[in-house]
């Protein structure tokens, strides 16, 4: 028997085959998901990230985080000039800087955290086989 393979259709997969399929699996849901179970890395999540397609584009707004949020998160470090002391100790400025990254590498771990939980509940519409679509046995 000889079989014969065509290595002319290829298949790429991705997010929108699972949206076809009803497969609840958005971002816009992960945000509803987390919006529900963890308001408060929402509201962070929210408010740190700042760009216009905050959950249209998830992977590129993490790349966006307001810089005026992050310097906020460390200004109980820094200590008051109001004595006339313009001069703030190298230290004061490194414990700021180290706090406020901390409080985003521990958003950023919960966020993980959260969106792995999410995906491992995600499942399939009774109904997906409705949905299926034809596809070559022969492709890649």
């Amino acid at each position: 028997m000889i079989m014969i393979m065509y290595d002319n259709v290829l298949y790429i997969v991705g997010n929108g085959f699972d949206l076809h399929h009803e497969v609840k699996s958005s971002f816009y849901e992960f945000r509803d998901y987390l919006k529900k179970h963890d308001y408060k890395l929402f509201d962070q999540y929210e408010r740190y990230c700042n760009y216009n397609n905050l959950w249209s584009n998830f992977e590129t707004s993490l790349a966006f985080i307001c810089r005026d949020m992050a310097l906020a998160l460390g200004e109980p470090f820094i200590p008051p000039t109001n004595k006339g002391d313009d001069d703030l100790q190298i230290a004061d400025i490194l414990m700021a800087g180290d706090f406020a990254g901390g409080e985003l590498h521990e958003m950023l771990n919960n966020l993980k955290r959260n969106l792995h939980h999410w995906i491992s509940n995600v499942h399939a519409s009774r109904y997906y086989s409705v949905h299926k679509i034809r596809m070559d046995y022969e492709a890649r």
